[in-house]
């Protein structure tokens, strides 16, 4: 598993408050909310999201603008400490179905092999490194991610969605490892927790690793019966007389694989 996010624009206050004024009463919505700012000016609009203290709010008109969390009142700091933000990333369903959709395309076009010990991704029946977006869908499609190769290895950072369009899981990634300690969870309501199974809940992580473990083991039965029949190939029909003689030509030793 492995698949991004915001900056940041810093108003001064005067531009702050003279936007608030220009917004004020242009806006009428059932979904609106009036926010106020620190100096008391008030404004209608709609939540967006709110990334490394940076808040985005949507005008009737579509128009989106931002606005510092610390120049809006505490009311509305409490109110959006509540609200899915950029660290929780709320992702639409269809932009879920378009993960599906895109992790099949990607499927066709890239490949994965070994190299000197390390896999690899090439642009399929190249040699060719590839380098771009990851797309994967886990989990019999409870879990999307996307995440970014470069030079076939992934690099950056890698997140990974919930059907329901949260984020459940990001970690960062260089030269194609991942970054110890760089991992971060949220649960099934996009709040921030510590741990994995935090985020999954037990039920559900154990669910989850039982899934995990029987996949792993049909994959090394295919790897090995693949194996098998290699060997019997380059030597008369005969297999050999120990698994360990399929290592490492015709099989990897490596148990996460």
């Amino acid at each position: 598993m492995v698949g991004s996010w915001c900056g940041v624009r810093v108003f001064g206050m005067k531009v702050i408050i003279s936007f608030l004024i220009f917004c004020l009463g242009s806006i009428c919505n059932a979904e609106l909310r009036t926010w106020t700012a620190v100096n008391g000016k008030e404004v209608e609009a709609e939540f967006v999201s709110n990334s490394d203290g940076q808040v985005s709010l949507k005008m009737k008109t579509g128009k989106i603008f931002k606005v510092p969390l610390n120049k809006l009142s505490k009311a509305d700091q409490d109110f959006i400490t509540k609200m899915p933000s950029a660290d929780s990333a709320e992702v639409k369903p269809v932009e879920i179905t378009a993960i599906a959709r895109m992790a099949k395309e990607w499927k066709e076009k890239v490949e994965s092999r070994r190299n000197d010990g390390d896999r690899y991704y090439y642009e399929k029946g190249t040699d060719t490194l590839y380098s771009g977006k990851w797309y994967e869908v886990e989990n019999n499609g409870e879990i999307y991610g996307i995440a970014t190769i470069k030079d076939g290895k992934f690099e950056g950072s890698a997140t990974w969605y919930r059907l329901n369009g949260f984020k459940i899981r990001e970690s960062h990634f260089k030269d194609g490892e991942e970054i110890e300690g760089s991992e971060k969870w949220w649960n099934d309501k996009g709040e921030p927790v510590e741990t994995q199974l935090q985020a999954l809940g037990k039920e559900e992580a154990k669910e989850i690793k039982n899934r995990v473990r029987v996949a792993k083991s049909i994959n090394s039965m295919k790897q090995i019966t693949l194996a098998l029949f290699s060997y019997a190939k380059d030597h008369d029909e005969r297999f050999p007389a120990s698994l360990e003689d399929l290592i490492p030509d015709y099989l990897d030793d490596r148990s996460d694989d």
